[in-house]
């Protein structure tokens, strides 16, 4: 059996000078959620999306007091009770996997708190719009459902359809330190979150907040390795948000959660592990 990690602290989360960091969205602690399906108005518009950004198959009406349900219990962070709600192996499935991995490498999460959100359904928009305290309100549209009924996907008007903001792959970097695995990944409307999993062979490891992600060029499937396309910057792209395992002793394994500004899937990730003389080993990993 592995044994347990050394420590599960978070680290202070670097943050780029001149630039916030980025919002834990629909993952934050101590969140709750009151959800409003609004009435019926007269002459309205029949159920359906305003914005057909998806190309997924499905049909786009559905159980609209089901889906308030279901984003409260993503909001509350209750994986079992939003199961309930979406087909398995579904981007909305493969989402709630992610939202797990997100949140279980935090280890600061906290309680969810009631009524600092708010789920407004508008199931003649087709659209759910998400208030939550201190942020800016997040708008879920064009909803996809299969025929009996459970959620398929959705999408945002800013990110576009769930299913191309997902990771495809779970690439593994070895190296005599260790190894880092993708465990999963997500782009919403501000970032692109990464979980990995770090497993320490060589020597004990201590978390990379200094890890960096080198963005794909507009219309490129590889990284450019001058500047971020996306943000403009020279270089590799450095982490605005981490945390997860401090400390992972030698033959154990931690998660690593990393957040990083307008960047969006198909570039590299660099994890940088040592060795038990301290020297750095890179471990490079595709993020799609």
């Amino acid at each position: 059996m592995t044994p347990p990690p050394a420590s599960h602290a978070a680290l202070p989360a670097p943050t780029r000078r001149g630039r916030p960091r980025a919002p834990r969205a629909l993952v934050a602690a101590g969140l709750a959620a009151a959800v409003l399906v609004l009435p019926a108005c007269s002459q309205a518009p029949s159920p359906g999306p305003t914005t057909a950004t998806s190309r997924g198959a499905g049909e786009v009406t559905g159980d609209w007091t089901a889906v308030g349900l279901f984003v409260d219990a993503v909001m509350a962070e209750n994986r079992d009770a939003a199961a309930r709600y979406v087909v398995p192996d579904s981007p909305a499935a493969r989402y709630l996997r992610f939202q797990a991995d997100f949140a279980g490498a935090d280890p600061a999460r906290s309680t969810p708190s009631p009524g600092t959100w708010a789920v407004n359904v508008d199931k003649h928009l087709g659209e759910v719009t998400l208030g939550v305290v201190g942020a800016t309100p997040v708008v879920w549209t064009d909803w996809r459902f299969a025929p009996d009924g459970r959620i398929l996907q959705w999408s945002t008007p800013v990110a576009g359809p769930l299913e191309d903001r997902l990771w495809t792959a779970e690439p593994v970097a070895t190296s005599p330190a260790g190894t880092v695995r993708l465990v999963s990944a997500f782009v919403n409307d501000t970032s692109l979150s990464v979980v990995v999993e770090v497993a320490a062979t060589g020597a004990s490891q201590t978390i990379d907040c200094d890890a960096t992600y080198a963005a794909p060029a507009p219309g490129a499937a590889t990284p450019t390795a001058g500047a971020s396309p996306a943000t403009g910057e020279p270089g590799p792209q450095p982490a605005d948000g981490c945390f997860g395992t401090a400390r992972i002793s030698a033959g154990a394994t931690g998660r690593v959660a990393l957040q990083f500004l307008d960047a969006r899937l198909g570039g590299t990730l660099t994890y940088t592990l040592r060795d038990a003389a301290g020297a750095a080993q890179p471990a490079r990993l595709s993020v799609r």
